[in-house]
């Protein structure tokens, strides 16, 4: 199969019911190959048939909606959503059952199935949904690129087909239409924004000492020599940044995105207006310090382009910092 040589569709009741065995094949698969789908070592052809049985009479009811990966008229991968099942819940669905046989991995097929997964459900009006996988699996790191929010992990939750104990990771996507982001110049010394600012200190507190803390305060944060921005979406703050114009470079301070907005884009666009800024100051050059375990900090910063370099003024050699630059 060549790469992106398959198509994804909506199985309708009579085509899930005649491809059982073909369904069947890929769980047996899976399974064989060590996935954790509920099923152990030693499923036998005849129990996948019936599990695949009783998902084609769901379709059937409209409880379920059970997507397909084709190629060359072979059934390589499939993926479930399926109703909450409760009069409180008619908005919720779970995803399900994310199936590729391993004839098709590493070729999109996952990634095709969820975004088919997610469509399919906004058509039928399920906005919110669930799934579970196991931690640091294929399926954990899908989901999170594809900007699922992590809930939270249940260690030995479940087992490996072969009975090995493994932790299980709960995801959620709200798939409603979102506002817009929006960036804009703001004072920092605003509630929501205060709340950024400590949780920014309280997270660099445990990891450095005081000494190779370099954080600007309230104070000169309220500096007109710093441009101060906010990101929000929907009247909702989600992030902060700035920079300290100087003579010759503009320094990124106090950058921080809320845990709930992490993977949104938030740190990128306040980066894009903290440049505008400077240009518009007549600064082509930009530089930062950050600490060495701050993880999504230094991903940030290497993605916008920025690359290491020595301690600048007024700072000292660190061994905890990292120094970066980049050039507009």
């Amino acid at each position: 199969m060549t790469e992106h040589s398959f198509i994804i569709r909506r199985a309708d009741p009579a085509e899930a019911r005649s491809r059982v065995g073909e369904l069947a094949d890929i769980l047996l698969d899976c399974v064989a190959g060590g996935a954790s789908v509920s099923f152990m070592t030693g499923l036998t052809r005849a129990e996948a048939v019936r599990f695949w049985t009783r998902v084609a009479e769901d379709v059937a009811e409209g409880q379920r909606i059970l997507l397909v990966a084709e190629s060359a008229g072979r059934l390589i991968g499939t993926v479930q959503v399926v109703a909450s099942g409760t009069p409180n819940q008619p908005h919720r669905a779970d995803l399900a059952k994310m199936l590729v046989h391993r004839d098709g991995r590493n070729k999109g097929i996952g990634a095709a199935l969820l975004t088919h997964a997610e469509q399919e459900a906004r058509k039928v009006g399920w906005w919110l949904i669930v799934l579970d996988t196991v931690e640091d699996s294929a399926g954990d790191r899908l989901y999170t690129r594809a900007g699922w929010r992590r809930a939270g992990l249940i260690p030995d939750y479940a087992l490996w087909p072969d009975g090995r104990l493994c932790g299980t990771v709960y995801f959620y996507k709200d798939l409603r239409p979102r506002p817009p982001l929006q960036i804009a110049p703001e004072t920092p010394d605003q509630p929501e924004v205060r709340q950024f600012l400590a949780a920014s200190e309280d997270y660099s507190a445990a990891l450095y000492p005081p000494e190779s803390n370099h954080m600007l305060d309230l104070s000169q944060l309220l500096d007109p020599a710093v441009r101060f921005f906010v990101a929000r979406r929907g009247g909702v703050a989600l992030g902060c940044g700035s920079i300290l114009l100087g003579q010759e470079h503009g320094e990124l301070k106090r950058f921080f995105v809320a845990n709930a907005a992490r993977g949104q884009g938030v740190g990128a666009a306040l980066i894009a207006a903290v440049e505008q800024a400077a240009r518009e100051a007549g600064i082509s050059l930009l530089r930062l310090e950050t600490g060495i375990y701050s993880a999504p900090a230094l991903a940030l910063y290497r993605k916008a382009g920025f690359v290491p370099r020595t301690a600048f003024a007024p700072y000292q050699p660190d061994p905890l910092s990292v120094f970066m630059e980049r050039r507009l």
